[in-house]
């Protein structure tokens, strides 16, 4: 396992403060390993509002990817969600999201959540999934 900090010491991966991986990173990043890596704790600035964030580094949310090798790149990527209503309130402002956009995603945490999390194929387990079809 690695972070992203980690990952993206490397001259060829070019980072702009809070840009989140996308294809190309993900691409050279598993060409650097021969097995798969999992690169987690993203910093927050990286990762959607509504992620949780690590309680001993805020700065940090609780989500990772799978990286797989020779050039696959994502192939699977989680993270645990916020289920606090006032957090997820204060999290749109910081992003200079549209409340009212975003009722209905509220309303679903306004009386109460648990803490959960999601886990998704990556975006290119999918073609490949598609492919088989």
């Amino acid at each position: 396992m690695t972070t992203p900090s980690k990952c993206c010491r490397k001259p060829a991966i070019p980072r702009n403060g809070g840009d989140d991986f996308g294809g190309d990173e993900e691409t050279i990043i598993s060409k650097e390993f021969e097995k798969p890596v999992v690169i987690h704790r993203y910093p927050t600035q990286m990762k959607a509002f509504y992620m949780a964030t690590d309680p001993e580094r805020p700065e940090l949310s609780l989500s990772f990817d799978m990286i797989a090798p020779e050039g696959y790149g994502e192939i699977i990527g989680g993270g645990e969600r916020l289920s606090s209503y006032e957090t997820l309130v204060q999290r749109l402002r910081e992003h200079n999201l549209p409340e009212e956009s975003f009722q209905w995603y509220l309303d679903l945490r306004r009386y109460g959540s648990v803490p959960h999390a999601r886990l998704r194929p990556g975006p290119r387990a999918h073609r490949r999934m598609d492919l088989r079809d």
